[in-house]
């Protein structure tokens, strides 16, 4: 599942959801390297010929978890930090990207009435002004530079 800003609509949940995904995969990166800091810890024995070596390389692979962690973590930190907004504000559904609303605007007055927004009278509103009216049934909140409209 593929999140990015600049989408034009996105659900809150399955930004929670992409979240709770890279969370779980950075969790499991940081279990593997504790086990691994564990075993170089308390298995392995000095007295053993090859314990420099095996030391080392286990070093080597917790460097590798702790780096591909951390390169997860920032990777995708405006992501994480958006779906902690959405989670702490309680935001659920749709998200509308504000370069998009006008069009919003117009497709969900036409799944209301049911009718051909071509057609006139409908093909004469002033979809602009109608969008800006609509607005104000709608709260903002901000994903990297786009920002996005939801309903409050």
């Amino acid at each position: 599942m593929i999140i990015s800003e600049g989408d034009s609509v996105l659900e809150a949940e399955a930004v929670k959801a992409a979240a709770a995904e890279i969370i779980n995969d950075i969790d499991e990166l940081d279990a593997e390297r504790i086990d691994l800091e564990t075993e170089r810890d308390h298995d392995l024995d000095p007295d053993d010929e090859d314990y420099q070596d095996d030391y080392d390389k286990l070093e080597t692979k917790i460097d590798d978890f702790s780096q591909q962690a951390e390169e997860l973590r920032e990777e995708n930190q405006d992501l994480l930090e958006f779906a902690e907004c959405l989670e702490n504000w309680s935001i659920t559904g749709g998200l509308i990207s504000d370069d998009h609303f006008e069009e919003y605007a117009q497709d969900n007055a036409g799944n209301i009435y049911g009718v051909d927004l071509n057609e006139w009278p409908f093909s004469h509103i002033n979809w602009e002004a109608a969008a800006d009216s609509l607005r104000a049934d709608y709260s903002v909140v901000t994903f990297g530079d786009t920002t996005y409209l939801y309903r409050s």
